[in-house]
């Protein structure tokens, strides 16, 4: 019998002690080291190792440089949808509808006289006047005026007119009429009317809002952010905390009813540029019911898409 082959085992461990230190410390120093060493059959294969190592190295650097960035993308668009999600359910448990409502109650229950705010408030429930509309839409007017409810949606999906302009000369109650019909939402709202959250925006008070964002002057500010901003500046909302996310939804679903007062109290420098804004934030949400005022000199009918009506 031929003695046992010894050489097996110790080849072996010799080459699992080479493959050991080889991905501890490195393949490129061990092959070096055994060429100096004289040590031929170790360097080969740490020079395999090495080349084999240095393949698979620029192997998956090529395929993660391919899928890192779009790999990035997916997941900030995953991370989106989650906080999204996230967002919806802690605002379903959110007060601000109800904190809202009773700040905008308060800001419109009185009547507002120019030069009298000293004066102790009215009631504008007891005082007000239901004003008569008459409607002109392609040169042709309506033989009877109506009140500001005939034209306003019965249904969630019955918006005959959705956008709206009031246009009157000063003192004919306009921005009373804003007021009246915040004020009846919040309070006692018609019945079958799809509107759940009435918002007011003076243009005096917003214009300035409306400009490009510098860092992106393609990108404007939607409504849905120019509210956010007006409420952060006004007194009356400073506290609620609305996001984004759940204004931008009711504001899609057509749940706002929004009324943009007074055109023409903006400056004739930034006049054009935002009717363009306002015209275009009708046409995005599409299913909202706007209402504008204006007095006759602030408004030009080929540059809003309106239906509009005098008092």
């Amino acid at each position: 019998m031929s003695p046992p082959n010894e050489s097996t085992p110790e080849l072996t461990q010799k080459i699992t002690d080479l493959l050991t230190k080889v991905l501890v410390t490195g393949s490129g120093g061990f092959t070096l080291y055994y060429l100096v060493a004289n040590d031929i059959a170790k360097a080969v294969i740490a020079g395999v190792v090495a080349f084999g190592a240095s393949l698979m190295t620029n192997f998956w650097e090529g395929f993660g440089g391919r899928l890192n960035p779009r790999a990035k993308t997916v997941g900030e668009e995953a991370g989106k949808l989650v906080e999204q999600k996230i967002t919806g359910i802690a605002d379903r448990f959110s007060d601000f509808p109800s904190l809202y409502r009773e700040a905008l109650k308060t800001y419109c229950y009185s009547v507002e006289i120019e030069g009298l705010q000293t004066l102790p408030g009215i009631a504008l429930r007891d005082v007000y006047v239901p004003l008569r509309i008459e409607s002109e839409e392609n040169r042709f007017i309506l033989e009877t005026p109506k009140d500001i409810w005939h034209f306003l949606p019965k249904t969630a999906h019955n918006f005959p007119h959705r956008r709206i302009a009031v246009v009157a000369a000063p003192g004919y109650g306009k921005t009373t009429l804003m007021r009246y019909l915040a004020y009846i939402f919040l309070t006692q709202p018609p019945k079958n009317t799809p509107f759940s959250l009435p918002i007011l925006l003076r243009f005096r008070e917003i214009y300035v809002l409306i400009r490009p964002i510098p860092e992106n002057l393609e990108k404007i500010l939607t409504l849905s952010d120019l509210i956010l901003q007006h409420f952060a500046k006004q007194a009356e909302f400073q506290t609620l905390k609305p996001s984004r996310q759940w204004l931008e939804e009711n504001l899609k679903q057509g749940k706002c009813l929004v009324m943009l007062d007074g055109l023409d109290e903006v400056p004739k420098a930034q006049q054009q540029a935002v009717r363009e804004w306002t015209d275009k934030q009708m046409k995005a949400y599409h299913n909202t019911q706007f209402i504008l005022t204006s007095r006759p000199h602030g408004f030009e009918i080929k540059a809003l898409s309106v239906f509009c009506g005098k008092m």
